[in-house]
């Protein structure tokens, strides 16, 4: 875990990275998670709880392209390079086993840097199986390069030999341009050199090996330069030679596919074609079912060890969960998973002050039948919210803590509408403090404009108003009204009866729908005509007030 944190450190930059611009940092992106701690949690999350004490729990991947092209591509370009390469790991991995996925833009060239759990379907850890040997390792690499090649980039020779030589050392071997041959200046001996003649010659050896030192070494780096490119012409030889026969064989083939296709008609040729893309959709929608088993699986056996690591909403599915497959007799495939997954939701919400998105949220990374839970928790994606917003009211927490925390219990029952209707007494109640602490955290939300008090009479029931205040408006009996709607929170403790026998029906006029007007009702003519209906029952003129008695049978008798 230690190593997987120090890389994580400095993917993230939550340690010195020297071959970074910290002025560039801000332009990295981070994807699935934003820190080194949310991305350890997701790890854990994905780990088996059983696995070898020398198992790989994570491989980082790097995946970049030479700096000429990364100069010369477009922003449409780059993303889409970014897009490929996330494709590329989650169709190799599993796109739930890819937990960190971060674009740096702040070294020389811009590049993916991934990491991944190597999960099989059937949840070991197994890194071998996915990178294997230098065979497996080689396939990865044509594989991912076919998946950029559209945008112009092409693989390096397959199979090379040839050794990572270091920037500074290859510009000093051969970026260098050879200097000019010197001038030898040979010393002129003294009386002593005459004296001395093996000295002298000793004197005239080492000044002519330092005058012609630094052509010296640039030709035998040149040379070992030239060497190194010898080495590598059997190997591009042996490149070009399998790429002609690849694209022989490629051409025999589509010759051969043209003379079959010659035998069949157009009309059979689609036929095949489309049963072909039936089998594909076949193929895909069993290996799909497959992975969401084995994922399923993998949720299941998890779920003991994460009944010490969760909490909150999680902890709530967790426990919920594990008694249902203990009265299922230990049998996952017996238990109805959506009511588990909406038990759990009603207790996080109700009983714990949960919201529902952030419980929905929470139960949907541990629920143990993947895309189960329904059309509520489609809700629970990623949004985009206001940051200002979020700020603002961190400060605000540490001013007043206890109010922040009764905003939160406010917007957590206010649902999809911005007013709640509730007394203090259960404010309190439900927050475990008392009514004046209640009342003071109220007052404060007030004066800071978190929310906006509505009275509804004399007493202490108020409506409490988030991000836009109620309209007033003053109708034809002079009285400033507003009409707005609210949630209501009510204590059973509070009623005088909580059964009694069944409520009189109002009758509802759906849109669209009119009264007819039968049975008892006022006399004409201050019961309304309905268009279309005036030969059929007595009605007054709208123009003249003139009321018109009808001749027919039994009509009479309602004008008498």
């Amino acid at each position: 875990m230690g190593s997987v944190a120090g890389a994580l450190q400095h993917c993230y930059r939550e340690r010195e990275t020297p071959n970074a611009v910290p002025e560039r940092t801000p332009q990295n992106q981070h994807g699935k998670a934003k820190t080194t701690d949310e991305a350890m949690g997701r790890l854990r999350e994905l780990l088996p709880a059983k696995r070898r004490k020398d198992a790989v729990l994570a491989v980082e991947y790097v995946m970049t392209a030479s700096p000429e092209w990364w100069e010369k591509a477009s922003k449409a370009q780059q993303q889409e390079f970014f897009n490929q390469s996330s494709k590329w790991l989650a169709s190799k991995y599993g796109a739930q086993n890819v937990f960190v996925a971060t674009i740096h833009r702040d070294e020389t060239s811009p590049h993916l840097s991934a990491f991944v759990v190597p999960l099989t379907k059937d949840g070991r850890l197994s890194a071998k199986e996915f990178i294997g040997n230098r065979a497996q390792m080689t396939a990865d690499q044509t594989s991912f390069a076919k998946a950029v090649q559209h945008l112009g980039l092409e693989r390096g020779v397959e199979g090379s030999k040839a050794r990572h030589t270091s920037i500074s050392e290859y510009y000093q071997r051969v970026g260098s341009h050879t200097p000019k041959t010197p001038d030898i200046d040979v010393p002129e001996p003294s009386l002593g050199d005459r004296l001395k003649p093996a000295e002298y010659g000793q004197k005239v050896a080492n000044s002519v090996l330092a005058q012609i030192g630094p052509e010296w070494n640039a030709i035998k780096a040149k040379a070992q330069e030239l060497e190194s490119v010898k080495k590598r012409i059997p190997d591009l030889e042996s490149t070009a030679r399998k790429a002609q026969k690849q694209a022989k064989a490629a051409q025999e083939r589509a010759a051969h596919l043209a003379d079959l296709a010659e035998l069949f008609s157009p009309a059979e040729i689609a036929a095949a074609r489309s049963r072909k893309a039936e089998r594909d959709k076949a193929e895909a929608a069993q290996k799909q079912l497959a992975e969401r088993a084995a994922q399923k699986q993998q949720r299941i056996e998890a779920l003991p060890g994460l009944r010490a690591k969760t909490a909150g909403a999680a902890h709530t599915f967790v426990n919920h969960a594990l008694a249902a497959i203990e009265r299922a007799g230990g049998d996952p495939t017996k238990v109805e998973w959506p009511k588990v997954e909406g038990a759990a939701a009603r207790e996080a919400i109700s009983q714990h002050g949960q919201s529902p998105q952030s419980g929905f949220s929470m139960i949907g990374k541990h629920v143990a039948q993947p895309k189960a839970v329904g059309r509520e928790l489609k809700r629970a994606g990623w949004v985009q919210t206001d940051k200002k917003a979020h700020e603002a009211w961190a400060r605000f927490t540490l001013q007043k803590p206890t109010a922040s925390a009764l905003l939160h219990y406010m917007c957590a029952y206010m649902v999809d509408q911005n007013a709640l209707v509730v007394s203090q007494a259960v404010l309190a109640k439900r927050l475990g403090v008392s009514t004046r602490t209640v009342a003071t955290a109220i007052a404060d939300l007030a004066a800071n404009q978190w929310i906006q008090i509505v009275r509804l009479g004399k007493g202490k029931e108020c409506a409490y108003v988030v991000n836009d205040r109620v309209a007033w408006d003053k109708p034809r009996d002079k009285l400033n009204l507003s009409l707005f709607s609210a949630n209501v929170v009510a204590d059973a403790e509070d009623q005088h009866e909580l059964e009694g026998p069944p409520l009189k029906r109002i009758p509802v006029l759906f849109p669209g729908e009119q009264q007819l007007p039968t049975g008892p009702g006022e006399d004409p003519p201050s019961q309304p005509a309905l268009d279309g209906l005036e030969p059929d029952l007595p009605h007054i003129d709208r123009e003249t007030g003139e009321i018109h008695e009808l001749e027919a049978r039994g009509q009479k008798r309602l004008l008498d």
